[in-house]
């Protein structure tokens, strides 16, 4: 299974012997099991979105743990999964927190964000016994749960939306993950859709199975978050609200960090603002 997708469902037939023990056996490979929550295997868009179908296959860094009997490192296991995309550009911030040029009251909001993202709650709510905050992964110690923030940068061009974005990236100690509407959309019928979920699960997986995920930066987001149409006259018109469906479900569930820019707040569907 290393290096290639599995069905879904024939894997299920594969371990079951009858109808019911299908049913039963659908948890092991649902992206909420300890097989995908703990890496060993890796799920297609489809079972994330919870659509029907779908294909999986065993992490590539599993096989070399299993194999070679060597750790990979966090840079390896993110080369690994970004390998093959066209989706994201990946970069290594250099502007700092101190070379952005804005208000107090903003740079002190900024900071107040990040200050809350570093602390995790879920990492006090797990010393208050609570819950277990934590979620172990193959080869390594003890991860907490990536606390999730989402934040919006809107202004005029060359206001400096994703040189703050850097910013804030270097600010963390992470890497920026960049993508755009140019890459997402297609000509082709269903083709926008396919590339939005496989965004999110790319970036899930992403944040799930490395010690320090880069930060998500949607460059010009108004095209991706457009209002939602009342009336849908045409395949288009449809195609757009289903995927402004698509990324209000991915904002609710996100893990990790992520930053929207847009130079027209006034585009927006007003149900994203209460993602942000």
């Amino acid at each position: 299974m290393e290096g290639n997708n599995v069905d879904t469902d024939e894997m299920i037939k594969l371990i079951s012997r009858d109808h019911h023990e299908m049913y039963l056996h659908k948890q092991y490979i649902s992206p909420d099991s300890k097989l995908a929550r703990n890496g060993l295997i890796e799920l297609s868009e489809n079972v994330f979105f919870r659509s029907k179908g779908g294909e999986l296959r065993i992490s590539p860094d599993i096989t070399r743990q299993i194999i070679m009997k060597t750790p990979v490192s966090d840079d390896e296991r993110l080369s690994q999964i970004l390998k093959g995309n066209e989706i994201f550009s990946l970069l290594e911030p250099s502007h700092t927190i101190n070379d952005l040029i804005l208000p107090d009251d903003m740079k002190k909001t900024i900071m107040t964000s990040l200050k809350r993202y570093e602390k995790n709650v879920d990492i006090t709510i797990s010393e208050w016994k609570l819950f277990e905050g934590g979620t172990s992964t193959v080869g390594s110690t003890l991860k907490t749960t990536e606390p999730g923030l989402l934040m919006l940068f809107h202004g005029l061009p060359g206001t400096g939306k994703t040189f703050a974005s850097a910013a804030i990236a270097h600010a963390l100690g992470k890497k920026l993950l960049v993508t755009d509407m140019s890459r997402i959309q297609s000509m082709w019928v269903g083709e926008s859709e396919k590339n939005v979920r496989r965004l999110f699960t790319i970036f899930e997986r992403i944040v799930r199975r490395t010690d320090n995920p880069p930060v998500l930066l949607l460059n010009e987001a108004d095209q991706f978050l457009t209002r939602r149409l009342s009336k849908t006259g045409n395949s288009v018109d449809v195609m757009y609200n289903t995927l402004q469906n698509l990324f209000l479900e991915a904002f609710e569930h996100l893990k990790g960090v992520m930053i929207a820019t847009t130079n027209l707040r006034e585009n927006l569907d007003p149900a994203f603002s209460r993602r942000f």
